[in-house]
């Protein structure tokens, strides 16, 4: 007895119109075992890196956004920080690397803004959200990238190989 998600997939696969190509028609049903094998394959390689993987990534990141944020938002209250939100940065001493990872050191105020596109604007704490934001967003669009071409060529060398066994099991077919 065939499942309800069966005979669904059966009836959309049938409803497809055949694709053309070389005179020879591509559906579905005409997948012989291996190729089936290769198109779920290739299906969950590509869910994995194209979808889980980058949320992975994601959560990983904003968990470190999170400690970086707890530690920055205690400069933002400390009333000696404020000169490093609204001087130039140009007029301020750097920080030596020992003060980076005290408390209350100004110390993310001053990296963040180091980086930022107009170190000369005051910094305040909704510019330091959006540049935590914005990495955020870029490292998931980074690993959504690689997760896909990595998909890719996992599956492009998969469907190769197995098209190469195909081609030499054929061979000892002839040969009988």
């Amino acid at each position: 007895m065939p499942t309800l998600l069966a005979v669904k997939i059966q009836r959309l696969s049938a409803s497809l119109p055949p694709i053309q190509r070389n005179g020879h028609s591509l559906n579905l049903r005409n997948l012989n075992g291996w190729q089936r094998l290769w198109v779920v394959t290739a299906s969950a390689m590509f869910i994995y890196f194209s979808g889980l993987k980058p949320l992975d990534d994601s959560s990983q990141t904003q968990s470190v956004q999170i400690r970086l944020y707890k530690d920055a938002y205690g400069d933002f209250r400390e009333p000696r920080c404020l000169r490093y939100q609204t001087e130039p940065l140009s007029s301020l001493p750097p920080l030596s690397l020992e003060d980076s990872f005290k408390p209350g050191s100004c110390s993310h105020i001053w990296r963040t803004r180091m980086k930022s596109l107009d170190p000369s604007k005051p910094y305040t704490e909704r510019d330091f959200d959006a540049e935590m934001q914005a990495g955020i967003d870029r490292s998931y669009r980074q690993s959504l990238l690689y997760g896909s071409i990595i998909a890719a060529i996992l599956s492009a060398l998969l469907y190769a190989v197995g098209w190469v066994v195909a081609w030499v099991a054929g061979g000892f077919r002839r040969s009988k």
